[in-house]
């Protein structure tokens, strides 16, 4: 008996030995937390000890390859970090997601109806990094648009802009709302970065300077319409 006692003794001691280890050291503190709050996992590891890892200077880096080297294996736990209450998490998780490239796209797709904004925001900023890889989104970034909260709309409109020319047809169809000044001119702001591929956006353009308007506005639409098509552009000017 006193022998069995001794052995259960040295075993409790042995697993609080074990316990008191895992919680002094912060990776593996980090990683029994994660698995018992139910984290998604990614090589065993959950969520929090990546984004621990992608927030760290030093280590952001690598842990970008590790877990964009197997595609979509790595895709749950960073659409789970896009929930995280840290911003800069959030964010990392976003950029390794865009990284990861089009195997990440469905996912995105899906989270840009999720009922909660941080995560509508990460997904499209995560298409925004991807560009043109992404643009199996461009029809629902087209919706996200006119997202009822504004920063979604305005990060759908920056992630249009890095698609290129497929995207220019739903830019041109957003450039008709006038909900808000900002999303109007970010509209103009990514034609003008897709530049001469995005011609079938000057008549609408053109249209658009005919339009009653502030002078800054106007110069802004004959600035995007110069940098797609300088000939229009110097037409358009003449004309008036």
């Amino acid at each position: 008996m006193t022998k069995k006692r001794l052995i259960a003794g040295s075993l409790t001691a042995l697993l609080a030995g074990l316990v008191t280890a895992v919680l002094l050291v912060p990776t593996w503190r980090t990683i029994a937390f994660g698995i018992a709050r139910g984290e998604k996992t990614y090589r065993f590891k959950p969520t929090s000890y990546w984004t621990t890892l992608l927030t760290d200077r030093e280590l952001a880096d690598s842990t970008i390859v590790a877990l964009t080297r197997d595609g979509t294996r790595a895709v749950p736990v960073l659409m789970q970090a896009l929930q995280d209450p840290d911003a800069h998490k959030r964010a990392a998780a976003a950029d390794a997601l865009g990284q990861i490239g089009n195997h990440a796209v469905p996912a995105l797709i899906v989270a840009l109806d999720h009922p909660d904004v941080v995560v509508r925001i990460g997904a499209a900023r995560a298409l925004h990094r991807m560009g043109p890889e992404g643009k199996e989104a461009i029809p629902r970034l087209r919706e996200a648009t006119k997202d009822e909260v504004l920063l979604v709309g305005l990060m759908a409109v920056a992630a249009l802009g890095r698609m290129g020319k497929d995207a220019v047809p739903s830019l041109v169809e957003v450039l008709p709302d006038h909900r808000d000044r900002t999303l109007h001119l970010d509209v103009l702001n990514a034609l003008a970065r897709i530049g001469p591929e995005a011609t079938s956006a000057v008549p609408a353009l053109l249209q658009a300077l005919r339009k009653p308007g502030e002078d800054d506005y106007y110069q802004q639409i004959l600035s995007t319409i110069r940098k797609i098509d300088p000939k229009a552009a110097a037409k358009a000017t003449n004309a008036q």
